[in-house]
Formats: structure tokens, sequence, C-alpha cells
């Protein structure tokens, strides 16, 4: 679906009322399983570093694309905190392990 068709969609969505009810829950979950999928393979195949750069990236092309189709706060705010949860703070122990996030210990 083109860009232009998408916004229509969701222009459409709002006006008959059923953005929230119907179309963000499940724009919520199918970002969440292919955010999900993503932070698995990006964290296993990237050292930390590549890791943070590529999840920094991808929240912020999200965010262009909230911006771009003038999705609601809403969406933004509950986008914004399921990456958190699964580009961060699931992801924070296997990071934590890898070399280049290790701080020596102060004796």
């Amino acid at each position: 679906m083109d860009r232009v068709t998408f916004k229509k969609a969701i222009n459409l969505f709002h006006e008959l009322k059923m953005y929230q009810n119907d179309f963000e829950p499940r724009m919520l979950e199918l970002s969440q399983e292919y955010i999900a999928q993503w932070a698995e393979r990006e964290a296993s195949e990237k050292s930390a570093g590549e890791y943070a750069k590529a999840a920094l990236k991808l929240m912020d092309d999200e965010g262009t694309r909230v911006d771009l189709f003038s999705l609601p706060g809403s969406t933004r705010r509950d986008l914004f905190t399921l990456m958190h949860d699964l580009l961060i703070t699931r992801q924070e122990p296997k990071l934590s392990k890898c070399p280049s996030l290790s701080f020596p210990r102060v004796p």
C-alpha cells in the first residue's frame, strides 16, 4: 500500500470513529511482533554499539512515520513505550554481556 492510500485509510478510520478501538490496537500488536523479532535478530547479529545505533534509527524511522501519517499522540506514546521495552529493556541483559559495554571495576 502506498503512503497516500495509507494516509487516506487512517483518515477514514478516524472519520468512522474506528481508529482508537479497531485500527490502533491491531497496528500496535503487529508492531510489537515485528519489533520483538527485529530486536532478537539484531541483538544476536550485531555488536552492542551497532545494535544501539540500529535501534535508534528504527525508533527515529517510526517517529517519522507517525508524523508522516499524522497519527495521534496516543499512538506515538504507546509505540515508543513498546519500542523502549522491546529494544532496550528486554535486550539489556544480552547487551550488557558485550565486552564493548563492560566497564572495569574500580578496586
